[in-house]
């Protein structure tokens, strides 16, 4: 929500009540680090029950130097905050290219990521349909303007809210 007062409003970040154990949040919720060898999320403190959003992430994502990865998400409010969402109403964007939705994957389905690539989803949360871009190219053929080829639709049978999330992994 903006205001028109100099970009006052509401705006999205991580939320720290929705932050698995072993998860940082640092500069204003904005960036997650997470430590052992473990899988967790952090969501995002908006979340959606229609209308049309987006949202961007990184630079910063893929595995670096130290083996750390962020994979970026979109899930339900309810998931725990304990593992990575691969389940019913979940999506996920891999480095690799390989794409997580409803808790089933497809191998390069799109192109990979590196360290620099920012990631935008497309989430119309009236129907469930996601999109994926890598630095503004939508995959798979998407165009969310349009409603052209959605990466896939999220199955959300309570009517749920959805949620923006990072789903992190430390070495250890």
């Amino acid at each position: 929500y903006d205001n028109g007062a100099n970009g006052g409003g509401n705006y999205c970040t991580l939320n720290p009540l929705k932050t698995g154990s072993g998860i940082t949040l640092s500069q204003g919720n904005l960036l997650g680090t997470s430590s052992g060898n473990v899988w967790k999320n952090t969501q995002s403190t908006i979340g959606m029950n229609s209308g049309k959003w987006y949202v961007e992430f990184g630079p910063g994502l893929n595995q670096d130097s130290n083996n750390n990865i962020c994979a970026p998400s979109v899930c339900l409010s309810t998931h725990a905050e304990t593992s990575y969402p691969n389940v019913s109403g979940s999506t996920n964007l891999w480095y690799n290219g390989a794409l997580d939705m409803n808790g089933s994957q497809t191998s390069s389905w799109a192109s990979t990521y590196g360290m620099s690539e920012v990631l935008g989803c497309a989430l119309d949360a009236d129907t469930g349909e996601v999109w994926w871009s890598i630095d503004g190219v939508w995959q798979g053929s998407g165009n969310p303007a349009t409603g052209a080829n959605p990466a896939g639709t999220l199955t959300n049978t309570n009517n749920e809210s959805f949620v923006f999330a990072a789903a992190l992994h430390a070495s250890g």
